[in-house]
């Protein structure tokens, strides 16, 4: 096979390149290739749990009002209070089957607050009293959910009276008031892990006021999850293996073309000699359009030995150079010439011996600099 011939410092050029090139990127294949893989927490298991208490406020008979009782977030007066009906609604979801497990109470907390207007302390307890309500009640359940409704009604006269016997024994008034807490407790195993959770969702009642409105948290929603660390791929590192890679094979590729499908060729001393008169002279040179040519055994041309000789000629006489390439035995080569008169002063490149072969196509132009 007929090997491409380049010039040789090129060819050169890039072989070195290619073999520098060839360790960096194989280190940078091997590199990328023995990275860790990165850690990263996945989701396996989400819940979420939701307690809610409603309410009604069940009146005595009274001349005020016509019904039985009102609906929650009103001001009630104290006075016409028969019981408070209290609803607790709790649901529990997952996206995988659990065991379900817990319990839940609802106690009473009937204390006497001190309240200031300092913000770092804005409430002391003087004294406070549980009274168990509901007792720890426990549940269990097999599924993916779970739900739990319950009624609880509400003597506020009986908390309304102790707050008032504790108040005379101690001679302790404050700010008296009754927090009914609904705990709830759950655990749910699954098999990626056990959740185990609690929600207290709390109703407030202001104690021996001639009227009042409850407070507290009534609603208390906690959705959460179970992580499970797994190994994955960095895709950057994925990016950068593959880039690696693929600029190795082309190096080996473009190096194995360069080593057995090219040949270094050296400049040719002629070719530079040629492009040096062009880039120097570029501008003195004027290109003749002559289709016979000048023949070189006119009586009248002078040769000149060299092409620093023709300019000296041309300075001298104030004449421009001109020049046409000599096509005959196909040498495509430039001949100078200045013209004085009758005299025709001629320098033609020749070719050494050494390297007597004819050029491809003419070697170069003159550069055309505007004025």
């Amino acid at each position: 096979m007929k090997k491409i011939r380049i010039n040789k410092t090129i060819r050169n050029v890039i072989i070195v390149f290619l073999i520098c090139a060839l360790p960096v990127l194989s280190y940078g294949v091997y590199y990328f290739y023995n990275l860790p893989l990165l850690e990263q927490n996945t989701p396996v298991f989400n819940y979420q749990h939701k307690a809610a208490v409603n309410y009604r406020v069940f009146y005595k008979p009274n001349s005020l009002y016509a019904e039985n009782s009102m609906e929650k977030d009103k001001v009630y007066i104290t006075n016409y209070i028969d019981y408070i009906n209290t609803f607790l609604e709790y649901n529990y979801s997952g996206d995988r089957t659990a065991e379900i497990r817990g319990d839940y109470s609802v106690i009473a907390v009937v204390e006497a607050q001190e309240r200031s207007n300092n913000e770092e302390n804005q409430e002391k307890t003087i004294w406070s009293k549980d009274f168990v309500l509901v007792p720890k009640t426990e549940f269990s359940a097999r599924d993916k959910a779970f739900s739990l409704k319950k009624e609880l009604p509400v003597n506020l006269n009986s908390f309304n009276e102790f707050a008032e016997l504790i108040s005379k024994e101690s001679g302790v008034a404050g700010y008296q008031l009754a927090t009914i807490k609904w705990d709830i407790n759950i655990e749910a195993e699954t098999d990626k892990g056990t959740v185990k959770e609690n929600i207290t969702p709390t109703m407030t009642i202001p104690l021996r006021n001639k009227y009042f409105e409850v407070g507290g948290e009534h609603s208390v929603e906690k959705p959460g999850t179970i992580e499970e660390a797994i190994l994955v791929v960095d895709p950057q590192k994925q990016v950068k293996f593959i880039t690696c890679s693929v600029l190795n094979g082309l190096c080996i590729i473009v190096l194995i073309l360069l080593l057995a499908c090219t040949k270094g060729i050296a400049p040719d001393k002629l070719e530079r000699k040629i492009k040096h008169i062009f880039k120097k002279y570029g501008t003195r040179l004027v290109e003749l359009n002559l289709p016979n040519g000048i023949s070189l055994d006119s009586k009248n041309l002078w040769p000149v030995k060299s092409f620093e000789d023709l300019i000296r000629i041309a300075d001298e006489i104030s004449k421009p150079i001109m020049y046409q390439y000599n096509l005959a035995d196909n040498k495509n080569l430039p001949v100078f010439y200045v013209f004085d008169d009758k005299k025709i002063y001629a320098y033609e490149v020749t070719i050494p011996e050494s390297e007597n072969r004819p050029l491809t196509r003419p070697v170069a132009q003159p550069k055309i600099q505007s004025q």
